[in-house]
């Protein structure tokens, strides 16, 4: 048992600084039957809860989308002015 112990602690130390090289590449193109994928990178929902909320405060209101299943929250800047419409998948403002 006491030869076991120090071989554990090596496979546990190479599992956590293994995770930390993790980086997320969401500017691929994504097209389906030659059109563009606008979100094509941000999943799909299935039962959510739609809010607004000025995520970036620029005085334009963003979206917030939770989905119930799974409890998955997307966020949306909105790049259009008040009153005017122009989402774009925005996860860095998810933490």
């Amino acid at each position: 048992m006491k030869k076991l112990i120090p071989l554990l602690l090596l496979f546990s130390a190479t599992e956590i600084s293994g995770q930390q090289q993790f980086f997320r590449y969401d500017s691929i193109p994504v097209s389906q039957n030659s059109q563009s994928c606008m979100f094509g990178w941000a999943g799909g929902v299935n039962f959510a809860q739609f809010s607004e909320i000025d995520l970036n405060q620029d005085g334009v209101m963003d979206l917030f989308v939770f989905d119930r299943t799974g409890n998955k929250i997307s966020t949306y800047i909105n790049n259009g002015t008040a009153g005017q419409v122009d989402y774009h998948y925005a996860p860095e403002y998810i933490p």
